[in-house]
């Protein structure tokens, strides 16, 4: 299949399709998306969402990837704050766009999806910090990460629940997050037997390249 052409000035159609499928679910619950919607929405054709994807589903999964990895997304924020490497307040993270998009895909029917791929994207994370040759994570690990992780889901489903009545206290949520960061390098280091000043150095290299590999 030819590549579809780019017009001069404007989103590629990766971008336009991934733009569409949030627009679309301000008002529409993720089950009720179709394809049609999202391409009539991004103003291309069906061949071009399959030309990136191989069905509805995997774009949304690219849409919830790109907001866990990358500059400005959850993960990187949470962590910026564990790392002390982000330049912005620790007040702010709840209000990223990243963390809106994510809110209103949970709301919206996509609690599952978006846990699982945080899961996912976490795991692979700290396995190239930790085990970069390979090795499987210790059972322990996966358990600490699944604790951590759902924890986290929980907590962005309340706020974006509460969000009508002002949401949960920015500075209270922040902290939690920090602090909940902070124990589970902690309690991996443990796992894996390794110190949590080496943990935290291999998570700001594993975190870089998890970065680099944003789709």
């Amino acid at each position: 299949m030819a590549r579809p052409r780019k017009r001069s000035g404007e989103p590629d159609a990766q971008q336009r399709l991934v733009d569409a499928l949030w627009l679309l679910l301000e008002s529409n619950r993720l089950n009720d998306l179709t394809v049609g919607m999202v391409t009539a929405k991004a103003g291309c054709n069906r061949g071009t969402l399959y030309y990136h994807h191989a069905d509805l589903d995997a774009l949304v999964y690219s849409a919830i990837e790109r907001e866990l990895v990358g500059d400005g997304s959850v993960i990187s924020a949470v962590y910026d704050l564990v790392l002390g490497t982000g330049t912005a307040s620790p007040t702010a993270l709840m209000d990223t766009p990243s963390f809106r998009r994510l809110g209103l895909a949970i709301e919206q029917g996509g609690i599952e999806l978006v846990s699982a791929k945080i899961k996912d994207i976490v795991a692979r994370m700290w396995q190239a910090a930790l085990r970069p040759e390979g090795v499987p994570l210790q059972p322990a690990t996966h358990m600490l990460l699944e604790y951590h992780i759902s924890g986290v889901v929980a907590l962005l489903a309340r706020h974006t629940r509460s969000r009508a009545h002002g949401g949960l206290p920015q500075d209270d949520v922040s902290e939690l997050l920090r602090r909940a960061a902070s124990f589970l390098i902690d309690a991996l280091g443990d796992a894996e037997g390794v110190s949590p000043e080496e943990a935290l150095a291999r998570l700001q290299t594993a975190s870089r390249v998890s970065r680099a590999m944003l789709p």
